[in-house]
């Protein structure tokens, strides 16, 4: 099993490579291909990519041509992860792009990698001329953008929780996509993205994720095929919680492991649920037998988003657990 970490700057890059993850996302949304080439720089080992990238003030011929210079620059460790940017696209004003559009560019987009002529937004592209081995990866959260990954993608990033039950049905999906347009799901690689924290009590380390398994909750269990899944017993709760929530600002967005909308996680009984659904988290004996579970279901690789209590010694926390 490979692992993961998402930076916002060079240095926390070297800093990722120097605990010993295999892959550094760059986690500005906007500057995408600036940070990128800072990191393909500053790093020697790792692989880097954009941890989300949009189609939004992208065209998909500047994205292949900016991708593949900082991949030669790189020594050919770059892989792009492009979604439908529910946060970045907030941040220009805009709602998530639909899907047919993403599928539409992600398309274009590995056709111009491979050296080959494309079509976007009613138009013809050229060819640009050599072609670039990175690949193309898809954030997905439901079922849609699942399915889609598995037609057109040359891997998916899970970003809908941690739950070996759930990766299941998330797989299926992935391969029913890749049955539609006659690939095989082995072509597909999987990773998976999640929050996590490993501290020697489990108690410590449910409080350092109480925030985000709220976030977690009010963002991925609202449709009716989510909550199909959850059990009875949580289901009140579940609604209680979400008549609650407080969805406004950053505190909505991604909320502190102390503040309101986490403490009603507890309150009302969610944290081993939401924990088991959505988070790697708990002693390190306990957090090596989950990515281990993980593994053996079908995750190549298991990328940590930053956001816990104690954030700045989260990674290094986790890869004394999971990577020595």
């Amino acid at each position: 099993m490979d692992f993961g970490g998402v930076a916002y700057s060079a240095a926390e890059g070297c800093s990722l490579e120097n605990l010993g993850y295999s892959f550094i996302g760059q986690g500005d949304y906007l500057a995408t291909f600036t940070n990128l080439l800072e990191l393909a720089q500053a790093t020697t080992t790792a692989d880097i990519g954009s941890f989300i990238m949009t189609a939004y003030g992208r065209h998909p011929a500047v994205a292949a041509r900016e991708a593949a210079k900082v991949d030669e620059v790189s020594g050919g460790r770059v892989m792009l992860t492009i979604g439908r940017g529910s946060r970045s696209a907030a941040l220009m004003g805009r709602s998530p792009i639909p899907v047919a559009e993403s599928k539409s560019y992600v398309t274009c987009l590995r056709a111009l990698l491979r050296g080959e002529a494309a079509h976007w937004d009613g138009h013809d592209i050229l060819s640009l001329g050599a072609p670039a081995s990175l690949p193309v990866y898809v954030s997905a959260y439901g079922p849609i953008v699942r399915r889609m990954a598995g037609q057109v993608a040359d891997g998916v990033v899970l970003a809908a929780g941690s739950s070996v039950p759930q990766l299941h049905s998330y797989l299926a999906d992935i391969a029913e996509g890749a049955h539609d347009a006659d690939r095989s799901a082995d072509e597909v690689d999987t990773w998976l993205l999640c929050r996590a924290s490993v501290r020697e009590k489990r108690s410590d380390a449910l409080d350092d994720v109480r925030g985000l398994l709220a976030a977690s909750a009010y963002r991925h269990l609202r449709a009716p095929t989510q909550m199909a899944t959850v059990p009875a017993e949580f289901l009140e709760p579940l609604s209680e919680f979400r008549k609650r929530y407080d969805s406004e600002g950053m505190e909505g967005y991604q909320p502190s492991w102390d503040s309101p909308n986490a403490n009603l996680v507890r309150e009302l009984g969610l944290d081993e649920f939401l924990a088991e659904r959505f988070a790697i988290v708990g002693t390190p004996a306990e957090c090596r037998d989950q990515a281990a579970a993980l593994e053996a279901a079908g995750v190549n690789r298991i990328v940590f988003a930053p956001g816990a209590r104690d954030s700045d010694t989260l990674y290094a926390r986790v890869a004394e657990a999971l990577l020595s």
